[in-house]
């Protein structure tokens, strides 16, 4: 059997140099016939690896608990706690302190909010690098799926059709762990697009939240009190309007929660992604 017979093409894959194949085959007939290969799928093995290492970080699971404390300080600046108390509760309140007092809440809460944004802001960072480096895992891993072909079909041409031949079996060996880095490759892009969509999603919600706190100070009257004007209280007869800053809370609110479904679809699709590739991995 010669190396054309027993040549297919891996789909989307360039062809092999008949040379190479035919040095190959070589080597296979007069090498070991037991261990033919062998480095080759063992590299395949190990490029695997590193893609199922690279592509089970944490980054998500993490984003979501972020998200869901930014959230809860979101829920718990209430615009209707500007609103002076009616009735004999109202003899002793006024607009001026509840609005000092909102100004002080909103301040201490969005300290905390700042970090947790900027811990976002970070941790979507890590997804896209890493979606820009699955691109570099999956030209590894289609060169060791070429390399360990190129060893299949040269020792299927060196057994010259006797099935009983140690190159064949060391064939099918090589093309049963070919196909299988083969079934990886998609899992690669899955996993690349997981991340690049939810580091999308991440980037609207940041936005989101810093268009929301500029919003807010400006409704709250606290911009231009840098400076000159340190240490003094801002204007308090501004009267915020309640029901612009509602809709702002909300609209960033909702953009916080489409951002968080997708971030769990995006993290379960990871899960079963890893699951299928150590599946592909167990055969080769």
């Amino acid at each position: 059997m010669t190396v054309v017979d027993v040549y297919r093409i891996l789909p989307g894959a360039p062809p092999h140099e008949r040379e190479t194949l035919l040095a190959l085959a070589t080597a296979a007939r007069d090498g070991d016939h037991e261990t033919f290969g062998d480095r080759s799928r063992q590299a395949l093995g190990a490029a695997v690896d590193r893609v199922r290492a690279e592509l089970r970080g944490g980054e998500l699971t993490e984003c979501l608990a972020v998200m869901a404390h930014l959230r809860t300080g979101l829920d718990s600046l209430t615009p209707g706690d500007l609103q002076t108390r009616r009735g004999l509760g109202g003899l002793f309140d006024s607009r001026r302190k509840r609005l000092r007092a909102f100004r002080a809440r909103f301040g201490t809460v969005t300290r905390t909010l700042a970090e947790s944004l900027d811990d976002l802001q970070v941790r979507r960072g890590a997804l896209e690098r890493r979606s820009g480096f699955a691109e570099q895992l999956w030209n590894d891993l289609r060169a060791s799926v070429l390399d360990t072909d190129a060893h299949a079909l040269s020792a299927a041409a060196a057994a010259d059709k006797d099935a009983e031949h140690p190159l064949a079996k060391r064939s099918r060996l090589l093309a049963d762990a070919r196909d299988a880095a083969v079934g990886v490759l998609p899992q690669v892009r899955a996993g690349q697009n997981a991340d690049g969509e939810a580091a999308r999603r991440l980037k609207s919600a940041c936005d989101a939240l810093i268009e929301w706190h500029s919003e807010w100070r400006h409704a709250l009257g606290l911009e231009g009190q840098k400076g000159a004007k340190r240490g003094k209280p801002p204007s308090e007869r501004i009267r915020p309007d309640t029901e612009r800053l509602t809709m702002s809370r909300d609209t960033v609110r909702g953009i916080l929660d489409v951002a968080a479904r997708e971030l769990e679809t995006a993290r379960k699709r990871r899960v079963e992604t890893d699951a299928r590739i150590e599946a592909f991995r167990r055969r080769i």
